[in-house]
């Protein structure tokens, strides 16, 4: 909207509804890949510390639902399989979708992604690709950051391209790709 965000807090940003990734990857790596996805839930979270930690039947069924929807998003992302392997354990492509299913799992109205298919072949950026067209239809708002041109005209609606930090050229991909 029209407010001014550049001075919140991280908390603050997340509670508006926004999440991202980083172009270096910030995983814990002794965790395991659920327990990495599981952070991600804290903003949908709604029992108490003290409900939490006399385990009242609201939070276990919270905490419940919240391990399905966490399966239920590796599931989507083709990496079930994965949910016990501590996560520095994981291929570098397997990681960068530990942390975009984190950010994912927050359901933010705004989803930043940097690079999220640095250094992942084709067949990867376009499973990628899958989701994160699969996100936007559902309403999702998606800005993305990347250098791979296939990717990035096969994914946006709107493409702006900058250089030393200033627009040098913006419209439809395949206008801006033919510029």
């Amino acid at each position: 909207g029209e407010e001014e965000i550049s001075r919140w807090s991280a908390h603050e940003i997340s509670r508006a509804g926004f999440a991202r990734t980083f172009q270096n990857i910030r995983l814990l790596k002794e965790a395991t890949v659920l327990e990495n996805l599981l952070i991600g839930f804290h903003r949908r979270e709604s029992s108490s510390l003290l409900s939490n930690l006399l385990g009242l039947p609201a939070s276990r069924r919270e905490t419940r639902q919240t391990h399905a929807a966490a399966l239920a998003l590796l599931e989507r992302f083709g990496m079930r399989h994965f949910a016990d392997h501590p996560a520095a354990g994981l291929a570098y492509g397997h990681q960068r979708r530990v942390e975009m299913m984190r950010a994912i799992a927050s359901e933010p109205s705004l989803l930043l992604l940097d690079e999220p298919v640095a250094g992942m072949n084709d067949v990867e950026a376009g499973e990628l690709g899958d989701i994160f067209n699969a996100l936007s239809q559902q309403g999702m708002g998606i800005l993305l950051i990347e250098h791979n041109i296939r990717f990035v005209t096969r994914m946006c609606e709107h493409v702006y391209v900058l250089d030393g930090g200033r627009i040098i050229a913006e419209g439809k991909p395949q206008q801006v790709v033919s510029n």
